[in-house]
């Protein structure tokens, strides 16, 4: 049994074929490829025990209070001009109230808009004033008819023009002036001589307008048919033509021409009354000299 063993021993072995061949050659390439495994480190053996666990615990915890320390101290040390620059958008900033503020009131809200209106419309109506003819009170108390107009137009014209222009409640720089204007003009009107000369005055600037416009649409074609097909005629076509804006405007001009001439002739007439008074007293006063000489040069005669 020994000699058949050895025999098979040193019997050769047989030789793969190509294919095994080259199989071997790859296992054999894959396991040069293959890095070996690291040994694992054997475990230190423990020292202490749970002690030493706590004493690592109590060194990470003080670590980390003392970076936080380190983190605040240099937020503390910050530099001056980011300081004064974080100061300055904390003052823009609004502050924050404890308490919510109480909601508008829409009443209040609504006077004050009203407050602001009803100074609007005084200042308003104080640079129309001082815009007006001085001569025409009409046009200082905003009377649309002007000569037409009634004594309770009159009246209610003036009444809201002093309610709108009083120094006490408008603001206007000029308030107390335009109040003064309104005051005469009212004054005026209620004096039957100058509401006459100033009616007359109006009325005539209104026939020379319309003089001039019988002149324009006498042979104007258009306004002869609109006249023929209108229900009132050329009346009533005259009637809205005066009631326009344009015409009121025309009628303001022509009457502060006529206005301006008659208190130019009036100024002329007063000054020549002047003079001629002035003339008549200087006369008596050379007359009662003269008379006085005379007297005494009698009295020298008679005594003498």
């Amino acid at each position: 049994m020994a000699t058949l063993n050895q025999t098979q021993q040193h019997q050769p072995k047989p030789e793969p074929s190509g294919k095994g061949r080259e199989n071997g050659k790859q296992e054999q390439e894959q396991l040069r490829l293959t890095p070996e495994p690291e040994p694992e480190p054997e475990p230190k053996p423990a020292r202490g025990g749970t002690n030493d666990i706590d004493k690592n615990t109590n060194t990470n915890t003080n670590m980390s209070s003392i970076h936080k320390e380190t983190t605040d101290h240099n937020n503390q040390k910050q530099d001056p001009d980011d300081a004064s620059a974080d100061a300055a958008d904390a003052a823009s900033l609004p502050a924050a109230s404890t308490s919510s503020a109480p909601a508008a009131d829409p009443e209040s809200l609504l006077r004050e808009f009203m407050q602001d209106v009803s100074e609007a419309r005084r200042s308003g109506e104080c640079e129309r004033v001082l815009g007006c003819f001085k001569l025409n009170p009409y046009d200082i108390l905003s009377v649309g008819s002007q000569e037409e107009a009634s004594a309770a137009e009159i009246r209610k014209a003036f009444r809201q023009a002093s309610l709108l222009v009083h120094p006490d409640k408008c603001k206007h720089p000029h308030a107390k002036v335009v109040f003064e204007m309104v005051n005469k003009a009212y004054k005026d009107l209620q004096d039957e001589e100058v509401k006459k000369d100033v009616d007359a005055t109006i009325k005539h600037a209104r026939g020379e307008l319309r003089r001039e416009r019988q002149k324009l649409v006498k042979k104007d074609n258009a306004y002869l048919a609109a006249a023929a097909l209108r229900k009132g005629g050329a009346e009533h076509l005259e009637k809205e033509y005066e009631s326009s804006k344009g015409f009121q405007e025309q009628l303001r001009k022509k009457a502060q021409e006529l206005l301006t001439q008659l208190e130019w002739r009036r100024r002329q007439i007063g000054k020549r009354l002047k003079g001629e008074k002035q003339r008549v007293e200087e006369e008596e006063q050379k007359s009662a000299q003269e008379f006085k000489k005379k007297l005494a040069g009698k009295k020298t005669w008679e005594k003498g």
